[in-house]
């Protein structure tokens, strides 16, 4: 079996194999022209390859007033060789535009993306969701794995998720991929046991992010300033925020 399907050793039960036409995105998510073209362009093409369900897994589902777990999809999806800069636009519209809570395995050329999302139901339109948060790993060579890689996949495999339904099975997913992004910051890969331990994570994930964006904000700021004074309360404010960065780096 083809890597990472042999990992996560998800049950034959559970195999759909079933093509999924880029129709279905451009029907339910709205996109510009360029998203497009690059969406058409960039994918060669996409296989729902597994659904868990109640009747093939046995695993109970949940239904909530903002999103319905009754049904987990993983797709497989073919890139075009040297199109993953547009990687996690493309996965946006992949997840928006299925309803479901989704595993996206993307594949280009020698190496293997991951991306879940946390979704609720698009107020505008039922058959599209609105994303909470996206998460995308880099790239796995399936020859030359890191120890934060291989942990993940451990953490990943289908027999290593909680039963009691599947939203639980799902959050387990998410929490992989938070445990995955901060092993990228902190150098642990650890799995959150309880829901506040995983809330507060999320949470530093978050704060960490957005600093890092004000941080890329501020230095594009400094090589444009002019005066000596602007450059001053630049650095100064860069200092601050990469001090709050240190701090959080160790709080992860």
């Amino acid at each position: 079996m083809d890597f990472p399907w042999n990992i996560l050793a998800i049950p034959e039960q559970c195999y759909l194999g079933k093509r999924v036409f880029k129709k279905l995105f451009y029907e339910h998510v709205r996109l510009t022209a360029t998203d497009k073209k690059s969406f058409s362009e960039d994918i060669a093409h996409i296989l729902l390859k597994y659904s868990l369900k109640p009747a093939n897994c046995g695993i109970p589902s949940v239904e909530e007033d903002d999103f319905s777990y009754g049904e987990i999809l993983v797709i497989e999806t073919e890139l075009q060789k040297g199109t993953t800069a547009r990687l996690k636009r493309t996965a946006e519209i992949m997840q928006r535009g299925i309803p479901y809570p989704l595993l996206i395995i993307f594949r280009c050329e020698a190496l293997v993306y991951f991306s879940t999302a946390e979704k609720r139901y698009s107020q505008a339109d039922e058959q599209s969701a609105t994303i909470k948060t996206l998460r995308i790993t880099d790239g796995f060579n399936s020859d030359v794995l890191l120890q934060e890689q291989e942990a993940f996949l451990y953490e990943m495999a289908y027999g290593n998720q909680p039963r009691i339904h599947l939203k639980a099975f799902y959050s387990n997913w998410l929490e992989c991929f938070r445990a995955y992004e901060t092993a990228g910051i902190s150098g642990n890969f650890t799995i959150a046991g309880d829901d506040d331990d995983r809330s507060y994570r999320a949470n530093r994930l978050e704060a960490y992010r957005n600093i890092e964006d004000q941080l890329f904000t501020l230095r594009v700021q400094l090589k444009k300033a002019q005066s000596f004074n602007e450059k001053v309360s630049l650095n100064t404010k860069i200092h601050d925020l990469k001090k709050q960065l240190t701090e959080l780096k160790q709080d992860l």
